[in-house]
């Protein structure tokens, strides 16, 4: 990911509900320099994002599993 980029992937996790709060875990820690946050702005998918906050390097990141939830209460 170039130095201070986002890269984003979409996950389907039916009966999740625009809006709601997401939760996302990893199974390798993230590199220096990455945030991974996710958010909920249709129903049944949640878009995961990966940002590079360094400004002068690019970070090839590991292979990851990700687990996803959606607190829809």
């Amino acid at each position: 990911i170039a130095a201070g980029v986002d890269s984003t992937f979409t996950v389907t996790v039916t009966g999740a509900l625009a809006g709601k709060p997401v939760l996302v875990g990893v199974s390798v820690t993230a590199e220096a320099g990455l945030i991974i946050t996710a958010d909920c702005a249709t129903n049944d998918v949640v878009t995961v994002k990966i940002t590079n906050h360094f400004l002068v390097a690019a970070v090839d990141p590991a292979t990851r599993t990700y687990l996803v939830s959606v607190l829809n209460q």
